[in-house]
């Protein structure tokens, strides 16, 4: 049986001053499915994400979540970065509180929530601590938690992982998994990290450039839950190098 599209993306063109970032691209994402999007530097990738979340109007096509279109950004739908967008003025408990407040919950169920979430991400004991006094990994998990405390249906993650060194981000990367298999979340994922991509991927979708478009659609076939010794096997190995070879 198939599974049903949450993210629908239809013949998409965008174009910046007759700059064609990418043109007639199309691309289906199901509802609790991890999509990576790789390719070389200038090919769309942030700029696919940023149109699905409604920040940047299509010049032509559809951007449609469960089958509606959309008309500009919705709580439906949340972005990560890989810059620290955390308010450094700010505690943990109140970054995460942030988009409570914003959507007027009240002050029981702020506390509630910032709780379950900060439980989500390993990040309890550190509700007063300011983001300076925390590590660049727990900084990234205050972003996770900030997002997920809106309960969206969509992350949209814009090379999250990659400031942060090799055993840093292997760390997150499973976490992250774990919390969108507990949560049932559909994630867009933006990295240059290939194995990263294979890591997380249900699909990798490398994006081709001049202008940008669908290169190549690829099916990661690692069952859930994956751990850290499935990027030593052979198999892995070998999907890498295939996927080098086709954002060469």
């Amino acid at each position: 049986m198939s599974k049903l599209t949450r993210i629908g993306i239809s013949n998409v063109t965008v174009a910046y001053d007759n700059n064609v970032v990418f043109s007639n691209l199309s691309l289906n994402v199901a509802v609790g499915e991890i999509v990576c999007l790789v390719g070389a530097s200038g090919c769309g990738k942030s700029t696919l994400l940023n149109a699905v979340a409604g920040l940047l109007p299509v010049n032509a096509g559809s951007i449609s979540i469960d089958g509606a279109p959309i008309d500009g950004p919705g709580p439906d739908r949340v972005m990560v970065f890989q810059e620290d967008a955390v308010f450094p003025w700010m505690r943990v408990s109140e970054n995460v509180e942030f988009g409570l407040r914003i959507k007027r919950m009240n002050k029981e169920m702020r506390r509630d929530r910032i709780a379950q979430v900060l439980k989500m991400v390993e990040l309890e004991g550190q509700e007063r601590a300011y983001p300076r006094e925390l590590s660049g990994g727990m900084r990234k998990r205050v972003d996770l938690a900030r997002a997920l405390a809106v309960d969206p249906e969509i992350l949209l993650m814009d090379e999250p992982y990659g400031a942060l060194d090799a055993m840093t981000k292997e760390r997150l990367q499973i976490h992250f998994l774990a919390i969108c298999e507990k949560v049932k979340l559909t994630a867009l994922f933006v990295t240059h990290d290939l194995e990263e991509a294979l890591f997380l991927g249900d699909r990798i979708v490398v994006l081709g450039r001049n202008p940008g478009r669908v290169a190549a659609i690829i099916e990661v076939p690692f069952k859930h839950p994956r751990e850290a010794p499935v990027k030593r096997s052979a198999l892995f190995q070998q999907l890498r190098g295939n996927l080098s070879d086709h954002i060469q």
